[in-house]
């Protein structure tokens, strides 16, 4: 038998199931339904306390974030006959902003700096 409980927290459904056992301090593992409800209550209330109450499941996952600059017309020759000091031209406009990423999807523009002999991106619009 499963227990579920759902609460609307900040224009979002969250759905707990629960199985019959899980989320009890009990050595048998027995739950009551009440258990398994107030399990479940205080499982939406944490959500709903959460700055992202829509995420809670994914928003610990690690993200990597890319800048983009094309460098269009570069080829593999091009690759081959990198050396330690050598210079890739870009077409990009200096001072314009790059694209922020994460894996395919842009996400923002951003402008790069040097923030205390680091480089670092100031976003600039988000999309």
């Amino acid at each position: 038998m499963e227990a579920s409980s759902a609460k609307k927290t900040a224009g979002a459904e969250t759905e707990i199931a629960l199985q019959p056992g899980q989320g009890t301090n009990h050595a048998s593992g027995a739950s009551s339904a009440a258990e398994v409800r107030e399990d479940a209550e205080d499982f939406a209330k944490e959500v709903a306390e959460s700055s992202h109450a829509g995420w809670p499941v994914v928003d610990w996952l690690p993200i990597t974030l890319s800048i983009g600059l094309p460098v269009p017309a570069f080829r593999v020759r091009d690759l081959l006959m990198l050396e330690v000091g050598s210079v890739v031209v870009t077409e990009w406009p200096n001072g314009d902003d790059l694209p922020l990423s994460a894996g395919a999807v842009q996400l923002a523009w951003v402008d790069v700096e040097t923030v205390e002999q680091e480089m670092a991106v100031r976003l600039t619009r988000l999309l």
